[in-house]
């Protein structure tokens, strides 16, 4: 049986995540076993000439199609992980490795705001360590992704009309998660790339809705390949003419742009992550669903993003912060812009926020997707961060 942290230790729990190499047969054991301890929350965010409500604890089948009125979320509770220790102890064990599982209740309550075309099946392996290590998971599934509601009839095409709907869409998905599930511990929150940014929207909109934030290559300025303002003036004109929902970047087919993801894994050229072994696991998961074969911006979707970014990065936006920031940075992000991060850092600084900066040389875009000492370095960062923020008698 695995070695266990005790209730009302003081001792920081530790992280030890897959390798590269366990990774194919430890991953989809972890995938099954989150399965089977998921709730599916369902949060009505607009309205409907279907009046018809999903009701929470529907697990969605891989046929079926977006909600028309309301977001998808998932939650992992600590209490529920523990059991498994005992319902399904051999399988457990092997997933488990020698990780240790906290045996108190919840200490904090994660709230997941994934990135572009991300989705719920994305964090399992992330939402088992956080776990492990005693903290109550909520994975929403933003606006355009997954089983939540969409704003274009193109399943492979991600689209928004008005960007400030993501931030209260995530606001509303972490309070009807937390209080479906009878949680108790400070709700806190991270997010990546696109995530981030809504992360860091919704931490100035709602400053006292959470207790500590790390925003992972948070999408400040997406790397576009041109300079910014022609890329808005470009989607400014698309928006203009009727064509918002157009993908900018061209159609791309799910099936061949999965495809080309395999050869450029094989040739040694993916720009977003260092780790082929996670990427073919979810790229496998993701073909048998339709709902999250997305892949392709549209133009509305620039100009809402770009306008997003500019706003949230305003000083007088990031003087809405009161709680402690977490930002980490990639240096080799082919993604999103690392000086747009440095420079939002540095505002943060003068204006005298609790706002820390953490910089991976060589990492790529998704940090929690990188080669081992990445993982394991970035894993317990995370959770010792989370930890100090909502341990402040401890930390001192």
């Amino acid at each position: 049986m695995c070695k266990n942290q005790t209730m009302g230790s003081t001792e920081i729990p530790q992280i030890i995540p897959l390798t590269e190499a366990q990774v194919p047969d430890r991953l989809p054991l972890i995938r099954s076993l989150m399965a089977s301890i998921a709730h599916h929350d369902w949060t009505r965010v607009t309205s409907s000439t279907d009046d018809s409500n999903i009701p929470d604890n529907h697990v969605p089948s891989d046929e079926d199609k977006p909600s028309e009125t309301s977001l998808h979320t998932v939650t992992y509770c600590v209490s529920d992980f523990q059991a498994l220790t005992h319902k399904h102890q051999h399988s457990f064990e092997q997933a488990i490795g020698q990780q240790q599982v906290w045996q108190g209740p919840s200490w904090a309550v994660l709230a997941i705001s994934p990135g572009f075309t991300s989705c719920a099946d994305k964090y399992p392996e992330f939402a088992w360590y956080m776990l492990s290590a005693g903290i109550d998971v909520i994975v929403v599934e933003h606006r355009g992704h997954g089983y939540s509601l969409r704003e274009t009839s193109d399943l492979t095409s991600v689209h928004i009309r008005d960007w400030h709907c993501y931030i209260s869409d995530f606001a509303q998905s972490c309070l009807h998660a937390y209080e479906m599930h009878h949680l108790r511990a400070p709700l806190c929150v991270w997010g990546h790339s696109m995530g981030g940014a809504i992360a860091t929207g919704v931490v100035e909109e709602y400053p006292n809705l959470f207790s500590a934030a790390v925003f992972s290559s948070p999408m400040y300025l997406p790397r576009t390949g041109v300079p910014t303002s022609v890329t808005h003036w470009l989607a400014r004109r698309y928006v203009a003419a009727g064509k918002a929902e157009e993908p900018a970047l061209g159609k791309r087919e799910f099936d061949s742009a999965m495809a080309q993801e395999e050869e450029n894994v094989r040739e040694g050229k993916d720009r977003g992550s260092r780790s082929a072994a996670r990427q073919h696991n979810f790229r496998e998961v993701r073909k048998s669903k339709l709902v999250e074969h997305t892949l392709n911006p549209t133009w509305g979707w620039v100009d809402q993003a770009l306008n997003m970014d500019a706003q949230i990065t305003s000083t007088q936006e990031l003087a809405k912060v009161k709680i402690p920031v977490l930002l980490m940075t990639a240096g080799k992000d082919a993604y999103v812009d690392v000086p747009a991060q440095k420079k939002v850092a540095q505002k943060a600084h003068e204006l005298g926020l609790a706002f820390k900066a953490f910089f991976f040389p060589g990492a790529r875009h998704e940090l929690f997707y990188d080669i081992d000492p990445i993982v394991k370095r970035y894993m317990n960062l995370l959770v010792e961060f989370y930890w100090q923020a909502t341990h402040p008698a401890e930390a001192k």
